[in-house]
């Protein structure tokens, strides 16, 4: 594995990955799409010389492809302002599961 992105092929990373979709009702977070859709596992932050699965799940996000392009295009932005971004991105994971449980609720009824 000489390519970070191979270590996305990596037990551990799919182990991870799963758990985050099976947590956010393998729907995006960003938009809800849930059918018919290829989902991503999106880190909200990145640490030097971590491991895709070293991270805690609450900083992961299920994204769909159309969001997780858009949090990219998003990235020079926030290493720019940083630590701004990552208190937004914080509010932004509460929020989307605030969302995620309440439609899990909703659809209960």
């Amino acid at each position: 594995m000489n390519d970070y992105n191979d270590l996305y092929k990596d037990a551990r990373w799919q182990k991870l990955r799963l758990e985050v979709f099976e947590r956010d009702g393998f729907q995006c977070c960003g938009c809800g799409l849930a059918e018919e859709v290829s989902l991503n596992a999106h880190h909200l932050l990145y640490f030097p010389n971590a491991k895709p699965w070293d991270y805690d799940p609450e900083i992961i996000i299920t994204l769909c492809d159309n969001c997780h392009k858009m949090v990219h295009h998003l990235e020079p932005f926030r290493r720019f302002y940083g630590k701004m971004i990552k208190e937004v991105c914080t509010a932004f994971r509460i929020l989307m599961e605030f969302k995620c449980r309440i439609e899990e609720l909703s659809n209960r009824e």
